[in-house]
């Protein structure tokens, strides 16, 4: 393994250990409380109000793709780990 490629792996391990830590301290409970509020928002609506039905799959949509952003960061650092204990 390149001395580059062994940087860039320790790079993508630190992040990944930042973003963990984020997630369990943060993120997990946050996350956890907006998409209980917003299936609250869900269930109170009317079938009718299509934009308010429209507004709380949008904010699902948002919290699901930042979840799966960080939990893409932490995997790639536990692949980056893998890599270099294989070295």
């Amino acid at each position: 393994m390149l001395d580059h490629e062994r940087e860039i792996y320790n790079v993508e391990l630190l992040l990944a250990g930042r973003a963990s830590k984020a997630y369990e301290l943060f993120f997990k409970d946050f996350l956890e409380k907006k998409r209980a509020t917003l299936f609250e928002a869900f269930q109170s609506l009317g079938n009718t109000d299509s934009g308010g039905l429209m507004e709380v799959k949008r904010m699902l949509h948002t919290l699901n793709s930042l979840e799966e952003e960080i939990n893409t960061i932490i995997n790639s650092g536990k692949l980056a780990q893998k890599s270099l204990e294989e070295e």
